[in-house]
């Protein structure tokens, strides 16, 4: 009942990300799938970027395949995805940073931040591997951190309070 839609970027191999929309789809409210081509973001949905197929986000909640690949060295990349979405929804996007082995993510925090949205992290004692997080909380601009279940019990109480105001 939560008015978000979800954009899950993860570096995964091709063959892993159909399992992760099953499971996805079993252990969470939400309808979770992998982008492979024109689709909308929506309430209640989420968008699992895959490597193979590079998003291009457009106003009115689209997403088109991009016909640019990806630039940087991570497929798919969490600092583009971001950019992306940064241009269009500035101030109501959210960025949660979590486990994970690079960088990738820490100019997203920075961006998401300077348009005005919040940045978030897993906390790092409770990563498998905590570089990602740690690299994003070295911007100076993550506002809350905190283990996975933390996280979305802090989100949905925000989205639920704002709501009702």
């Amino acid at each position: 009942d939560l008015p978000v839609a979800f954009v899950y970027v993860q570096h995964i191999e091709e063959a892993f990300d159909q399992a992760l929309v099953t499971h996805l789809n079993r252990q969470t409210p939400f309808e979770a799938f992998k982008f492979d081509g024109e689709t909308r973001l929506g309430v209640g949905r989420i968008l699992i970027v895959a490597p193979e197929k590079r998003p291009r986000f457009l106003p009115f909640q689209r997403v088109i395949p991009a016909s640019k690949p990806w630039l940087g060295k991570f497929r798919p990349g969490i600092d583009e995805v971001a950019a992306d979405l940064a241009r269009l929804y500035r101030e109501r996007l959210g960025l949660i940073v979590f486990s994970g082995t690079c960088n990738d993510g820490e100019r997203a925090a920075v961006l998401v931040n300077r348009v005005g949205g919040q940045v978030w992290s897993q906390s790092p004692e409770s990563c498998l591997i905590a570089t990602m997080p740690e690299a994003a909380n070295r911007t100076g601009v993550v506002g809350v951190s905190g283990t996975p279940r933390e996280l979305a019990a802090t989100l949905a109480s925000r989205l639920r309070n704002a709501a009702k105001s």
